[in-house]
């Protein structure tokens, strides 16, 4: 059962996260009409490739274990304070970075 735990680890992850927002593969799935981001895994997969982990884009919700055990991960978090930032300024999560730079 998720706990909706944010830890000190998990936020300053996330605020590394948010310095790269600029980087941040975008995606969209048509089923649901809903954009994500793909934030790569520090693990891989049997055979090495790379795996993804989509993240909602206002951080509702993510693909990655730590997501589904505690409800809360530093990709959800990172979205979260990108998202709010964006509406605090009045503009896309898209050109933040540059208004940050």
């Amino acid at each position: 059962m998720a706990q909706n735990m944010v830890t000190d680890s998990m936020r300053a992850h996330a605020e590394m996260l948010l310095a790269r927002s600029h980087r941040w593969p975008e995606g969209f799935e048509p089923s649901t009409g809903r954009v994500f981001y793909l934030f790569a895994s520090s693990r891989r997969g049997r055979n090495g490739e790379v795996i993804y982990h989509k993240t909602a884009r206002d951080g509702s919700g993510c693909t990655c274990p730590g997501y589904f055990h505690r409800g809360e991960c530093s990709h959800a978090l990172a979205c979260q304070i990108a998202t709010d930032l964006a509406r605090e300024a009045g503009i896309t999560r898209a050109s933040l970075y540059w208004i940050e730079s």
